[in-house]
């Protein structure tokens, strides 16, 4: 199984940058828009409050950033 499949894919043409680029894993920015805790409302659920604008847009501005959930 493993020689058939070694043969498929030497026998396709390399992928090209694009489609590279689509397949590395993307890092999302560390800021409130992309925070689990920032709320449709603009209220973080984990200091109960709303953060100033130009803190949300922030890169590395809270402790306590977590990646959204992506559904």
């Amino acid at each position: 199984m493993n020689e058939v499949n070694d043969k498929i894919l030497k026998s396709r043409p390399p992928e090209p940058d694009f489609v590279i680029a689509w397949r590395r894993p993307k890092k999302a920015p560390k800021c409130c828009h992309t925070c689990e805790h920032y709320g449709v409302d603009g209220l973080c659920t984990v200091h109960f409050q709303t953060p100033p604008v130009e803190f949300a847009a922030t890169v590395d501005a809270c402790p306590d950033w977590e990646v959204e959930c992506p559904f």
